[in-house]
C-alpha cells in the first residue's frame, strides 16, 4: 500500500501489515492518516500486552464502505492469505493459528 500525497488508496479496501517490533511506526501513520487504521495504536498495544502476535483486526469504514484491516505478525503464510480472502470477522481482534480462527476476548 503506498502512503504518500496520492490518497486514492483510501477509497479502497486497505490492509496494513506491521511487524510487532515496529509498532512505533503505526503512531506516525495514525497521526497522519487516522482513517487508515481500524484500531488505534493504544488499543492495539493493549491487545498485544494481553495476547502475543499475530493479531488481526478488520473493520468496515462506513464512509466509503470499504474494509480497513491491520495485521501485526512476524510473518504471513500463504495459508493465512488464502484464509483472509474468504472473509474475516469485523470489529473484533482475532488470531489465526493451526488453521483455526480464534476470536480474542
Amino acid at each position: 500500500m503506498p502512503v504518500g500525497a496520492d490518497l486514492q488508496w483510501l477509497t479502497s479496501n486497505t490492509i496494513y501489515l506491521n511487524h510487532p517490533e515496529n509498532l512505533e511506526c503505526l503512531q506516525d501513520l495514525e497521526a497522519e492518516y487516522p482513517q487508515l487504521l481500524p484500531l488505534s495504536c493504544d488499543e492495539l498495544e493493549s491487545e498485544l500486552e494481553s495476547y502475543s502476535s499475530a493479531i488481526f483486526y478488520f473493520s468496515r469504514d462506513i464512509e466509503v464502505d470499504n474494509i480497513r484491516g491491520i495485521i501485526v505478525a512476524e510473518e504471513v503464510y500463504p495459508e493465512l492469505a488464502e484464509f483472509l480472502s474468504e472473509g474475516v470477522p469485523l470489529d473484533v481482534p482475532f488470531r489465526y493459528e493451526n488453521g483455526q480462527l480464534q476470536i480474542l476476548e
